[in-house]
């Protein structure tokens, strides 16, 4: 299976350079995994779902400097896009991961929780079905050929297109730590909304710090790394609880939701316990770039 792959960049590259390489790895990591994704493969939705991120996540990093008209309207076709796949990834992660995971917390609930898979087997035909039409339709193919494209031109920047990446980095990489910092302030206090953007925050912070891995590799960069990764593990438990609880919600089944929401409240239950302590572990550590 292929994974993604920090963009071979050096210090002396311009930004236009970097930029390109980031989109060219993105788009080379998705196609890999679009023939998987159209036979309905659980894995191959996963990653194309991972690189279309890392692709708008490219977006964010070198927004600045990039031609905002093009940014904008790539970046929402990238989402709309990244939707149907989530639409497909979500029933997958519930009927594949999620129900096993209840099962073995309630053995004596099996019956339930076979119905609450069954019912759920239509819906994740459909948003399978949804997924295929829209990999196979010729806008996408565009969508994917003229990003590539755009990504090789010097009018994709509208400015500071000759800028070394090496000098530049920390500034790209500082204004997602800033993002994110705001994001996770009064933790304590913040809706389940506000976390879910704070996670979104996150990601954008950690997809920017692989794509510009190449000029911070070593010891360095381990700690800050590793607080983000757990930090990020917190949160996508918490993501993944109340998910499991809102599709099950959406299921004729009675007993089987029941027994969902209850282990999704514990499961909610540890990782807001968990979150205060992986917070003040991630911001007490100064950035390494």
């Amino acid at each position: 299976m292929r994974r993604a792959l920090p963009p071979p960049l050096a210090a002396g590259d311009t930004l236009a350079q970097a930029f390109r390489l980031a989109v060219w790895e993105g788009l080379d990591h998705l196609d890999a995994h679009l023939d998987g994704a159209r036979r309905g493969e659980a894995e191959a939705i996963h990653q194309a779902r991972v690189a279309l991120r890392r692709l708008r996540s490219g977006l964010k990093l070198f927004r600045r400097r990039l031609d905002p008209a093009s940014r904008d309207g790539f970046n929402t076709a990238l989402r709309d896009l990244g939707r149907i796949l989530g639409g497909a990834r979500d029933w997958d992660v519930f009927v594949l991961e999620t129900v096993p995971l209840v099962s073995q917390a309630a053995p004596g609930q099996a019956g339930s929780l076979d119905e609450l898979a069954a019912a759920a087997d239509p819906l994740r035909t459909q948003a399978h079905a949804r997924l295929r039409q829209t990999l196979a339709s010729p806008r996408t193919a565009l969508l994917l050929e003229d990003l590539r494209g755009w990504a090789a031109e010097a009018q994709a920047f509208a400015g500071g297109a000759g800028v070394p990446i090496g000098r530049e980095a920390p500034r790209l990489l500082d204004r997602l730590a800033r993002t994110a910092g705001r994001r996770g302030r009064d933790m304590a206090d913040q809706t389940d909304e506000q976390r879910h953007t704070l996670r979104k925050a996150l990601k954008s912070l950690r997809y920017g710090m692989q794509i510009l891995e190449g000029l911070h590799e070593g010891e360095p960069a381990r700690p800050y790394r590793r607080a983000l990764g757990a930090l990020q593990e917190d949160l996508g438990l918490l993501n993944d609880a109340i998910a499991a609880a809102e599709l099950a919600g959406r299921l004729p089944c009675p007993s089987g939701i029941a027994v969902t929401s209850a282990w999704s409240a514990g499961q909610r239950h540890a990782a807001l316990s968990a979150l205060p302590a992986a917070w003040q572990t991630f911001v007490s550590l100064e950035p390494y770039w």
